[in-house]
């Protein structure tokens, strides 16, 4: 089952020992390399900043994301092994998306599978490129490179979703005439 990055954000943590709110997650936190979500910037009741690793993670669900207890609510300065990863705070919303040839817009939004990979990502055009399509879904599979500042996706490889024809005269001043 696929997730939207929506169900990352602002989502309450609860206690499975107390049955209590111990949390709520801020912000995911996204290996670039792999593309995978490694945990969440949380904050408590306290308004503490945390981070929640995904293997601390018992069962996500509508009601938000289960733990054991409030141990697993960690320092960042504790996690020594993704220290370079909290350091990049690498986000996927907004990155610029291009082929090699073309720039194809922003990331608008993205899935995820149970084990956190991101497997697609949805690309928003520009007001100018977006009149025949809506948005732009791209595989993982089909991502080249990702860096601080794009992604870079095969060519013919964007699958797109299909919104309202042009009118004929736009299609005529846009050069797309059917």
């Amino acid at each position: 089952m696929l997730l939207l990055s929506k169900e990352l954000i602002d989502q309450p943590v609860l206690s499975l020992q107390t049955g209590r709110h111990i949390a709520t997650t801020r912000l995911p936190i996204i290996n670039p390399r792999s593309l995978k979500i490694v945990g969440w910037w949380c904050t408590d009741l306290n308004s503490s900043q945390h981070v929640l690793l995904t293997e601390d993670v018992r069962e996500f669900n509508r009601d938000g994301i289960i733990v054991n207890d409030q141990t697993v609510l960690c320092d960042a300065e504790d996690l020594i092994r993704l220290q370079e990863i909290l350091e990049i705070n690498f986000e996927v919303i907004d990155k610029l998306v291009k082929t090699k040839h073309r720039k194809l817009g922003k990331v608008s939004d993205y899935c995820f599978d149970e084990s956190y990979i991101i497997q697609k990502i949805y690309v928003s055009q520009s007001i100018t490129k977006a009149f025949g399509t809506d948005i732009l879904i791209i595989g993982r599979d089909q991502i080249v490179e990702v860096t601080d500042q794009y992604i870079v996706v095969r060519d013919g490889s964007v699958e797109e979703t299909k919104g309202v024809p042009l009118p004929k005269f736009a299609a005529k001043l846009l050069g797309n005439a059917s």
